[in-house]
Formats: C-alpha cells, structure tokens, sequence
C-alpha cells in the first residue's frame, strides 16, 4: 500500500556520535513521513550508551533498544522482530540515505508483486582520497544528496531490473564477486543497502541473518533471499556508503581461518558450483579470504608464531578444502586472469612470499 510504514533498521556499538547523528538526520529528512527507527544498542560502553538515548529523544519516531552484545546479525534479528512497520531496511552507523529512498521503494513496491526491491549504493570515499569521488552534490548536515526530486512511477519503472530465473546466475555471481553497477558511479551493494523488504516476506521464509558468523553473513543472507523472494533491483542512488579510514577489518585475527571457513563451506552449500559463472565468482571468494587470511594473520606484523606452527598453517591450505581447491585445473581455468596467476604462485607455495614484498606485505 501508498502508505505502508518503514522501519530504519539501525545497529550499533561504541560507535562515532557525530556520525550517528548524521545516520538518523538522513532519515529523519526522508520525503516520505510513515516511518520509525529501531536504534539498537548492542552493548556500548556506558557513555555510548546514554549518547544513543539523547539522540532517540530528539524524535517519538526513534525507538530505543538496549541488547548485550548479540554481534550485529543477532541485533538486525531482533530488530525485525520488533518492528511495527510494513516494511523493513538497514543502515549502518557511519551511513546515510537518499532523501528519496522511502519515497521511491514504497512507490515500486506498492505497484507491483515484489517482496523486495535493492536500490544502488554510492561509494563516498574519505578527504584523502575524496578526488576519487562520483561528481555529485555533497550537503554538509547529511553528506550526499544526488537529485532533487524523487522520480517518477514511470520513470522508476524504466529503472526497474526484474531479477528472473534466468537471471539466477548471474544475479549469485554479483552476490559474492562483481556488483551490478549502473551509470553515475552507483551499484548494488554486495551487503544490506539499499534493500527494502515486506516484513511478512522476511517473517514467512525466516530469512535472517546468519549469527554466529562473522564474514560473509550478509552474502548467505543475501543469496538465501535471492532464492526464495520475488526481488528487482532499481538502478536508483539510495543509500551512501562512507569509506571509513579506522576500519578493523583488517585487525589481527589469530581465529581468521576457522571464522572465514565455515561462511565459505555454507555459501558453497548455496550457490551452483557447476554454473559456469557462478563458480567464477566463488573463484574470486576463494581467492580474496585467502588474500584476507595472509593480511589478519600470516602476514600480520602482531603475528609471530615459530617454525612449527606456521608450517602447521600451509600445511591446512595446501591440503583442505576450500584452500587446495586454488590449485586444482578447474580453478585454474575458471579464474580471472589476475586470480589464475595467484593460483599458479599458491601452488608454487610462492603467493605469500608475493604479497609480502607487495606493498610491504600487507
């Protein structure tokens, strides 16, 4: 319906108060007025604690919600659970939204059969690197604001992409590898945003975040959806996603191999490795948690085992799936050329010794 209600998924923890705010201005500017904000606290600090409640005090729209760190696919979980509205979105605590967005979703969704739509995200690098920025308008308060109107029915139905059975391919591969991309530098996102999703549909199919996991959740949840629910993707700029400099994505992780392996093993469950293109893209999975293991551990300055343990370590990736799957024929001839030539140096048991002279090795 016209009117359907949205609920602003927003999970944090300890995270920057002036970012935050700017997150919850984006929404609370939206064209379109039917909506709340679940803002879940997942167990900050104290001090973040009560920044989190002042801001939810600004607005009856905002609800509050205290959880012990349940990680951030638990709090979406309980989120979903708790919302009121008609329809569900995310946004992450350093991001923002198109003005538009509302507006926009509940005009496709309320015209048509789609249990989902998927909005293009745009990718807002940092003052350093800000050149490489798309040319749009930037506002102050909220960061970025790409038109100034939202569009049309018909105008967002010539943007509509229905994501067809015969699409499923490569619709799994954009999931897990290459974005779809479209024109002014947006994209679908390989994450949460820019997704707009009816609450009964996530409800009925028990479509949640994988807890538990910490890599990859959103690609399990993404493919699971986008095997079970009518969805389109709409090449229309929702959701601004802002290059954060102070990332731990790349911190120490003495756990990285057993956290990587078990999201791998369920994506491998989902996806259909005898597809050609979608084995190409789980090819580039593959390659990347490998990439991603060498930089939080084997190649990480905080990383100092002895002798025994780092050969203990080659040893499982030569010899264990997914790992020993780089080296095998099929891997090989389905590889991007960039990744085949990775596989022939990891198979040599050289492509540590590249990425450490590469860049300064990580």
């Amino acid at each position: 319906m016209k009117n359907d209600k949205i609920s602003v998924i927003l999970p944090v923890k300890n995270g920057n108060e002036e970012y935050l705010k700017r997150a919850v201005e984006s929404v609370l500017t939206q064209s379109y007025d039917n909506y709340e904000i679940l803002l879940i606290d997942d167990g900050s600090r104290e001090e973040f604690s009560a920044v989190m409640k002042k801001i939810a005090g600004t607005d009856a729209r905002i609800r509050y919600f205290r959880v012990e760190s349940l990680g951030v696919s638990g709090a979406r979980n309980f989120a979903v659970e708790k919302a009121a509205g008609d329809i569900i979105t995310y946004l992450d605590g350093d991001d923002t939204l198109d003005r538009f967005c509302f507006e926009e979703a509940v005009t496709v969704l309320s015209s048509s059969k789609y249990d989902a739509v998927f909005g293009g995200t745009l990718y807002i690098y940092s003052d350093k690197n800000s050149d490489k920025n798309p040319a749009v308008s930037v506002d102050n308060s909220l960061g970025i604001s790409g038109k100034e109107r939202a569009f049309t029915a018909e105008e967002l139905k010539s943007r509509t992409i229905k994501l067809t059975e015969k699409r499923k391919h490569k619709t799994h591969f954009e999931s897990i590898a290459e974005p779809y991309r479209f024109e002014d530098g947006g994209y679908i996102s390989r994450g949460i945003a820019g997704r707009f999703i009816r609450k009964n549909a996530l409800i009925e199919g028990d479509y949640r975040f994988p807890e538990g996991i910490r890599i990859y959740e959103d690609a399990i949840w993404n493919i699971e959806m986008l095997s079970g629910l009518k969805i389109c993707y709409l090449r229309s700029v929702w959701y601004y996603y802002f290059e954060n400099e102070v990332s731990v994505s790349n911190a120490f992780n003495e756990n990285v191999i057993s956290d990587i392996e078990k999201p791998i093993e369920r994506l491998s469950e989902l996806l259909d490795l005898d597809n050609k293109l979608e084995y190409h893209g789980y090819t580039r999975l593959v390659m990347d948690s490998l990439r991603y293991i060498y930089k939080c551990l084997y190649g990480h300055p905080d990383y100092c085992p002895g002798r025994v343990e780092r050969r203990k370590i080659l040893k499982h990736l030569h010899r264990d799936e997914p790992w020993k799957s780089i080296k095998s024929l099929k891997y090989i001839r389905y590889a991007s050329g960039r990744d085949r030539q990775k596989a022939i140096l990891f198979k040599l048991r050289l492509l540590f010794l590249f990425w450490k002279h590469k860049n300064g090795g990580v």
